[in-house]
């Protein structure tokens, strides 16, 4: 065989290169077995009071958040980086208490659970242990028994521990903390066989089956409450798996509530929803409406429309949001506004729409009241007030657009003006409060009586006795002149008395119920 002869110059190049390899392949080697003796990085955020663990991504870098934990740490946690030197089972803290799981920081900083008075599971200090999530420790970090044991079991002595201070709690945020009003033990310590937080579990409560209309939607929150396995109130935690339920289409679907306390336990519950078919639609609260025009402005004509208005596909209630509405003005003066309102549902199974048409009346006006002056004897004004007490209607016409007039309320007041004459203001409200009011004047007439301003006249011709009759007489009462209110009621017959061409005019007026004659004479100039 043929021997190969290297100089001593390329055999130093080849055993470099060997040793180089061998190195290299140590290095590897070694960054191996760190990654898997340290699989994971803690960081402690002192500000927020949160413990985050990462583990290794593809590269061997700690970027991946794994578990966060709620903690409490305290005015002389340090801040830095350190590595954990040792782990103790059970490790008596100052002021003689007593720390479960606990795995040292750095000098006297340890991650322990919440304290005990004692080296035993029983001694819990509640007060303690609901304060996890503050600051509350003498610079440990506090923690719950599980997340203690957490650390204890899964991160070796040497594991890398940051602490750090940021308004960010961290990736996975800050869990909430377990409250505890009973038992001196964590519920959290399942590895405590006499723990009686251990048959414990939350519970979910007001769950029942339901039955829907199709279409309408339905509040499976309504009166349903959550509690974690220490009885306190977890409702905002609350999930429930609609992904079955299909409110379109009838049939019956299952829908399942969850919930996950603090401590990581969880209760689930499932109810059945009946989802039912629509039926014949029919509406209720859908009338015609008065509203007043004022109290209208300052508000919306949909705070009108839909005001009391429902719809019902059989016996079941269908949600307001499916009722529409369509609107159009169709009068407009005056006196009011009209509105035709129509509403309309659509079933949801066979796409058909069931309409109803009402009118909205926007009313501007108050009552038109009609009344005239009223002249009375003392005798009858008495009469005339015992009558406004008990009916106010009995001398005046109150009529309205939209109200009937025995729904009008009407009142009086009577203001006494002078001497005999008196003034009634009467006030009339429709069913929308709109107001209007009038005056009558009553006069109370004392010694009513007809004068003559002739007793004899001479005339020309028969045919002015007519005309000069009527300015020859007055109505007078009360001292006073009242002939051009009641001219046009005296009535006047003219007879002949005589050959020689005589007539007698008399005069008759009816007032206060009385009738009052009085009689000229007229004679025709030769």
């Amino acid at each position: 065989m043929e021997r190969i002869k290297i100089s001593n110059h390329k055999l130093l190049r080849i055993i470099l290169f060997f040793s180089l390899v061998l190195l290299l392949g140590f290095g590897s080697s070694q960054k191996a077995q760190a990654s898997s003796k340290y699989p994971y990085l803690i960081k402690v955020n002192k500000k927020m009071n949160t413990v985050t663990v990462y583990k290794q991504d593809s590269k061997g870098k700690y970027t991946k958040p794994v578990k966060a934990m709620v903690c409490s740490t305290g005015a002389d946690t340090p801040l830095g980086t350190f590595r954990t030197p040792v782990k103790y089972r059970w490790k008596i803290l100052s002021h003689n208490v007593w720390g479960q799981y606990s795995t040292r920081i750095t000098g006297s900083i340890l991650f322990h659970s919440v304290w005990y008075y004692e080296k035993d599971s029983s001694t819990l200090s509640v007060r303690q242990y609901n304060r996890l999530g503050t600051q509350a420790s003498a610079g440990c970090v506090r923690l719950s028994t599980a997340d203690a044991k957490w650390i204890y079991d899964n991160c070796p002595i040497g594991t890398t521990v940051t602490i750090y201070n940021s308004s960010n709690p961290g990736p996975l945020g800050k869990p909430s903390a377990i409250k505890i009003n009973k038992y001196t033990w964590d519920p959290s310590d399942q590895w405590s066989k006499n723990n009686p937080w251990n048959g414990k579990k939350p519970t979910i409560k007001g769950t029942s089956d339901q039955t829907v209309l199709a279409g309408n939607s339905l509040n499976l929150k309504k009166k349903v409450k959550a509690y974690d396995t220490c009885g306190n109130d977890i409702t905002s935690k609350l999930k429930i798996d609609t992904s079955k339920l299909n409110l379109k289409k009838a049939g019956t679907y299952k829908v399942t509530y969850s919930v996950t306390d603090a401590i990581n336990r969880k209760a689930t519950k499932t109810i059945k929803v009946k989802v039912v078919a629509p039926e014949k639609i029919t509406f209720k609260g859908v009338s015609n409406k008065v509203v007043n025009y004022n109290e209208y402005k300052n508000k919306k004509l949909k705070d009108y429309v839909m005001d009391g208005v429902s719809a019902y596909s059989g016996k079941h209630k269908i949600d307001k949001d499916k009722i529409s509405y369509k609107s159009e003005v169709i009068k407009n003066d005056s006196q009011q506004k009209v509105y035709k309102i129509t509403y309309s549902v659509t079933n949801v199974t066979t796409k058909k729409k069931t309409t109803k048409s009402i009118t909205i009346t926007l009313d501007k006006k108050g009552p038109q009241i009609t009344c005239s002056s009223l002249y009375l004897t003392g005798e009858a004004y008495n009469t005339f007030r015992a009558e406004l007490k008990k009916n106010q209607y009995k001398h005046v016409t109150v009529k309205d657009n939209t109200t009937k007039a025995n729904k009008i309320n009407v009142s009086n007041k009577v203001t006494k003006v002078s001497d005999n004459v008196y003034r009634v203001t009467y006030t009339a409200k429709d069913a929308v409060n709109n107001k209007s009011t009038a005056n009558q004047t009553v006069y109370v007439l004392k010694n009513p009586q007809l004068v003559v301003k002739k007793d004899t006249v001479t005339v020309n011709s028969v045919s002015e006795i007519s005309k000069h009759a009527l300015e020859n007489v007055m109505f007078k009462a009360s001292g006073k002149d009242f002939t051009s209110q009641f001219k046009s009621n005296i009535h006047m017959k003219v007879e002949q008395i005589a050959e020689n061409e005589t007539y007698k005019v008399t005069y008759t007026l009816t007032v206060c119920g009385k009738t009052i004659t009085k009689t000229a004479s007229y004679e025709i100039a030769n």
